[in-house]
């Protein structure tokens, strides 16, 4: 049933907006199945640390942050990502200037 309604899903997005946005989808769902599947959480990796002093998990989790941080960094400090806007200030954030405004 939720195999069914996720293919629909995708065939609708594929019809009505872009063959991207299905794809991104279908990796999006192919992935959190797969790591649904092999019960790699965030809290089920503390768990196995304080009830079985597994520390795998635990040693993935930070090999998955270190390499986002190492991606990362170099589209931060560049401040643009296909020529999108990487970073805001707070207090860009905070007026939401970075809302672009209704067409009038």
């Amino acid at each position: 049933m939720v195999a069914a309604a996720l293919a629909l899903s995708i065939l609708l997005l594929a019809v009505s907006a872009t063959l991207r946005m299905a794809l991104l989808l279908a990796i999006g769902a192919a992935l959190g199945i797969a790591l649904q599947h092999a019960s790699f959480g965030f809290a089920s990796a503390y768990r196995r640390f304080q009830l079985r002093c597994e520390t795998a998990a635990l040693h993935g989790q930070l090999l998955m942050l270190a390499v986002a941080t190492v991606l990362f960094a170099p589209v931060l400090a560049e401040g643009a990502f296909f020529s999108g806007v990487a970073s805001l200030s707070f207090h860009d954030w905070l007026c939401g200037s970075h809302v672009p405004s209704p067409a009038a």
